[in-house]
């Protein structure tokens, strides 16, 4: 464990090592991340798998939780796919008493803070038109279903920050291509596909068949204040060698992004539409990204479905 300021951080190279600093048989901790991402990624169930998974990660560390408000998670391994937000502590989620990040590395930690951001619009893409993916090269492309709350998402964050969205027909891949330099914040609601032969080949969906794919990203350089991906299953991906999963989120800090938020599953588009578009007020407010995002999923967690049809209708 290293102190830094007035928090503590504990570090883990590997499972193993998390499995040994925690006191738990390495297979145990595995198996209970596996339970509860399955069950989360399939919509099951999922309270007790994620109680067990409390009681190994969070109770050790019960006396360096109390008197924070924020915690940083730098996961290794099959760690990296958990949402800890989520995990219970003290009768709620995780992320109702904290606010809650991932970094993709220690040293990240030191990287914490302000930045210049681009001085340019702020890029909104939702449901672009005719997505498809083609999942070989000899094969032919699938359509991809449209997202039609995505739309009113990415018009409602658009309307936030003050910006033209691309939406439909609109965002294209040269369009967005052009834009990406140049905004302090990237919103992107459409797919996202994750390879799991080609972590590179991993991609964010686009008008008329075309897309965005990880090999590509690294190579922009981005200035961003944020960039949030509100697809399907952007923010997981292969652990590589290094125990560093090759998700779109790290793959867009790498890039230049000072943060990103990103999908761990499928999402609901109605809901995402509303927690985004929440997010983004909070955040133009003055929040930071973080406790902005935490407002903004408490807040649609305590709408009755009424009131949530109600909110979205107003978006």
């Amino acid at each position: 464990s290293v102190k830094i300021e007035q928090g503590w951080i504990h570090r883990a190279d590997t499972v193993a090592e998390l499995a040994d600093l925690l006191g738990v048989p390495p297979a145990r901790l595995t198996a209970s991340v596996r339970e509860y991402n399955e069950a989360c990624a399939a919509g099951r169930p999922w309270e007790q798998p994620a109680a067990e998974l409390a009681a190994i990660l969070l109770e050790p560390l019960a006396a360096a939780l109390d008197g924070v408000h924020t915690v940083h998670v730098v996961a290794s391994g099959e760690t990296q796919r958990v949402p800890f937000a989520v995990l219970p502590w003290r009768g709620e989620p995780l992320g109702r008493r904290f606010d809650v990040t991932t970094l993709p590395n220690l040293a990240a930690f030191g990287l914490l803070g302000a930045v210049d951001a681009a001085e340019g619009p702020a890029l909104c893409v939702g449901n672009p038109s005719a997505m498809s993916w083609r999942h070989a090269p000899d094969e032919p492309a699938s359509p991809q279903r449209d997202l039609p709350a995505a739309a009113v998402e990415a018009a409602a964050v658009a309307s936030v920050l003050g910006a033209t969205p691309l939406l439909g027909p609109a965002a294209t891949a040269t369009a967005v291509r052009a834009a990406l330099p140049d905004a302090p914040v990237v919103h992107l609601a459409t797919h996202g596909v994750l390879d799991p032969e080609s972590a590179l080949a991993s991609a964010v969906l686009l008008a008329d068949g075309e897309h965005l794919d990880v090999a590509e990203l690294v190579g922009i350089r981005l200035r961003a204040e944020l960039v949030v991906l509100c697809a399907c299953q952007t923010g997981t991906g292969a652990p590589t060698g290094g125990d560093e999963p090759l998700g779109l989120g790290r793959v867009l800090l790498a890039a230049g992004a000072r943060s990103a938020v990103v999908t761990l599953w499928p999402v609901n588009d109605a809901s995402a539409a509303l927690v985004m578009a929440r997010f983004q007020s909070l955040r133009t407010d003055g929040l930071p990204a973080a406790r902005a995002l935490r407002e903004a999923t408490a807040w649609l967690a305590g709408l009755t479905a009424d009131t949530a049809r109600a909110e979205f209708q107003r978006l």
